[in-house]
């Protein structure tokens, strides 16, 4: 398959692996707006790294450049939000969530970014790149069929980081 060449298509095995994660993320932050987000390279420079962010509410941990102290550190953390976000993050990295999605998608990582993001209870999946082509994909999550249903692709990376995604005039006037 070419990469990019169809909308992707979610499969039951990520939706599956993924549903603990995300009741999880919706049990401990049930009122907040959360972003868990990763990359293999997040910015394409010269040096190639793992990227994490983590954000709940205004509160933002981003490790890069090979430097997860921020994200490492939320686990001793004596803040119960900080020490609930190192959770998930732990969760998601044990079930190896990119590798998943990658599988499920069928395509090789370059430097895309994959992100699951709650507000108002509802869990969005985006997937977007950061540099080598214009394809960013969101997709809401149904708890109750356990999958993915694709919703759109949408026009700018950075929205999958930044508040304006979690206006609900922006996705009901994009969606």
């Amino acid at each position: 398959m070419e990469k990019y060449a169809e909308i992707p298509h979610i499969d039951k095995e990520f939706a599956e692996s993924i549903s603990p994660v995300i009741e999880e993320i919706l049990k401990l932050f049930p009122h907040q707006k959360a972003v868990f987000a990763t990359s293999p390279n997040r910015f394409n420079d010269i040096y190639w790294y793992s990227w994490n962010y983590i954000k709940i509410d205004d509160a933002e941990y981003e490790a890069d450049f090979g430097d997860d102290k921020p994200i490492q550190s939320l686990k001793n953390s004596i803040s119960i939000i900080e020490k609930n976000a190192y959770h998930i993050f732990s969760m998601l990295s044990d079930i190896n969530w990119r590798s998943l999605f990658a599988h499920s998608v069928d395509f090789p990582w370059d430097d895309e970014v994959l992100s699951i993001q709650i507000k108002n209870s509802v869990v969005y999946l985006t997937f977007s790149t950061s540099n080598n082509t214009d394809r960013y994909h969101i997709f809401k999550y149904d708890p109750i069929e356990v999958n993915f249903e694709y919703l759109h692709e949408y026009p700018d990376i950075d929205i999958a980081l930044e508040d304006n995604f979690f206006d609900t005039n922006y996705l009901t006037q994009n969606f």
